[in-house]
């Protein structure tokens, strides 16, 4: 956590929100591994619930950050790796511009749906697959570097996917369902 001060410090606010999951990961491994038993019952039940806010705003702001404020650096990444599939499938409309928002609304979406804690498996498993996919997309295309790059930086969203899809959205930390189902206290 201290070298995320570093991160705050020397980038700024926004870029620190775009990696702030990093707190997210040492607050479930703090929460899971309290000194006492004492204050391991009492913190450990919000554990998966740091985890997934966390994440979810870090995939809000990076939604934001680099597609939908950001388009331009999208796009040109587009130019290099034609990754506009929709254009392909005679989607001819579609254009680069078009395709980089449509994925920065999905990551927001994606992310405020991690944050309020509903179907965390379900939104945690499609995003695995949009992972698994630009590497797989990297692949095909033989740039092995940039599938490595690629995977190196997913993998804390990755290890934190493991965790979700096995545990779900956590134990105290959920929005209810507006239709008179109750989250689970205890």
């Amino acid at each position: 956590m201290v070298l995320y001060l570093g991160v705050l410090v020397k980038f700024g606010f926004i870029m620190a929100l775009e990696y702030i999951n990093v707190i997210g990961i040492a607050l479930f491994l703090l929460f899971n591994y309290m000194p006492t038993e004492k204050l391991r019952a009492r913190f450990k039940p919000y554990s998966v619930d740091v985890l997934r806010i966390f994440t979810g705003i870090a995939l809000v702001t990076l939604g934001v950050t680099e597609k939908l404020t950001g388009a331009i650096w999208g796009e040109a990444f587009l130019a290099d790796y034609q990754w506009n599939f929709l254009q392909a499938w005679g989607f001819e409309f579609f254009t680069d511009r078009l395709f980089v928002l449509s994925a920065g609304v999905m990551e927001v979406v994606f992310g405020v749906i991690m944050i309020l804690g509903t179907v965390t498996r379900l939104n945690t498993l499609v995003l695995s697959c949009f992972m698994l996919l630009s590497n797989i997309t990297f692949l095909i295309q033989d740039k092995r570097d940039e599938a490595m790059i690629e995977i190196i930086g997913h993998m804390p969203v990755i290890a934190t996917a493991v965790i979700l899809i096995i545990l779900g959205y956590g134990q105290r930390l959920k929005v209810s369902s507006p239709f008179g189902k109750k989250a689970p206290s205890d």
